[in-house]
């Protein structure tokens, strides 16, 4: 996957729909995210 780090995502769809992310980390399969709420730097969350 390319260097995408830095860059904001929307999720579409489940219980956290419309929420803004920012990509902090990626690797071949998943991306990681935070918005610095729920979701702060040290409980990244999972997305494929």
């Amino acid at each position: 996957m390319s260097d995408i780090k830095g860059y904001f995502a929307s999720s579409k769809a489940g219980h956290d729909k419309g929420t803004v992310y920012m990509i902090l980390e990626s690797d071949d399969v998943y991306v990681y995210l935070s918005d610095g709420k729920l979701r702060p730097t040290d409980k990244l969350k999972r997305k494929s």
